[in-house]
């Protein structure tokens, strides 16, 4: 079975969570299985990943991902 860590080296392509603001979801998994949040920045971890349940948090996204949200880098 696949482990969160094993995300952080996988090709994701992440685009903004239907009603879920600061939410991501990749049509790789399951939204309700996977998903990523933008947290407040920079009193929280930028990014926390969620997989089967399990969270971490993190501050530098794996450069294998991409957004289809310009707006991250505007």
């Amino acid at each position: 079975m696949k482990d969160l860590k094993d995300l952080f080296s996988e090709y994701l392509i992440w685009e903004p969570a239907q009603n879920r603001e600061c939410y991501y979801v990749t049509k790789a998994y399951d939204e309700n299985l996977c998903w990523l949040r933008m947290n407040d920045f920079p009193e929280e971890p930028l990014w926390t990943l969620s997989f089967n349940s399990v969270e971490v948090d993190f501050d530098d996204q794996p450069e294998i991902w991409t957004f289809t949200d310009d707006e991250l880098y505007q």
